[in-house]
């Protein structure tokens, strides 16, 4: 079992000295503070829970109202070997546009896109070897650190409470009136009863099938 003093430093990030009074207990903390953690929160946070009796949290408009598109530091950043499906990427990426380069673009740009599993075969040499070589010098740059923080231990500590949490849905709101919180249930009545009108077409299976296939060609 965890002590008190444990507990308090896991949630807070922080433990108080009783012997000082509470305005050089806020300095000492303040002035510990990395620049990321204390700077991270954004002027305009907007955040509405719409869930039955406002079931969130309010502290955790502090982490949503920083926006769905925000990105928490990890502990590390990303190593050489993590990094290798990027590489692997970026050489398929090279190699279609190599296959394809001054080919005519038979298709109509569109919206709806399958992902291809077409695999180009080796670009010529001097591209494939330039590649290799830029790939390898990356490798030396790239290595395991220690993350710099963009959370205060709280709002990561709430942020992993609101991930395990799958009965929340958290989207976007229209007119870029930032992010809501609503219940799962509320989410899929809402859903249905969007796709159920009469602007949209119920296919089967069998013909979802086919057009994906007819996407893939």
């Amino acid at each position: 079992m965890r002590s008190i003093e444990e507990t308090v430093s896991s949630c807070y990030g922080f433990l108080l000295d009783l012997s000082l009074s509470i305005h050089k207990n806020a300095n000492s903390v303040l002035g510990n503070m990395t620049p990321a953690s204390y700077f991270a929160l954004t002027k305009n946070q907007q955040f509405h829970d719409l869930t039955e009796g406002k079931s969130i949290p309010a502290a955790a408009a502090s982490i949503l109202g920083l926006g769905l598109n925000f990105i928490p530091v990890p502990k590390f950043t990303t190593s050489a070997d993590e990094a290798e499906p990027s590489f692997a990427r970026l050489e398929r990426d090279v190699g279609l546009k190599t296959f394809f380069a001054g080919k005519e673009d038979k298709f109509a740009p569109t919206k709806l896109y399958v992902k291809s599993i077409f695999q180009p075969p080796l670009p010529p040499p001097e591209i494939d070897n330039r590649l290799c070589v830029f790939i390898r010098e990356l490798k030396k740059i790239i290595s395991k650190k220690q993350g710099h923080p963009n959370l205060t231990p709280f709002q990561l500590k709430l942020l992993n409470e609101l991930r395990a949490d799958d009965s929340i849905v958290y989207a976007h709101a229209d007119k870029g009136l930032g992010p809501v919180g609503v219940s799962l249930k509320t989410y899929i009545a809402w859903a249905l009863k969007h796709l159920l009108s009469p602007t949209y077409e119920l296919i089967t299976e069998e013909q979802g099938r086919s057009d994906i296939k007819q996407l893939r060609k």
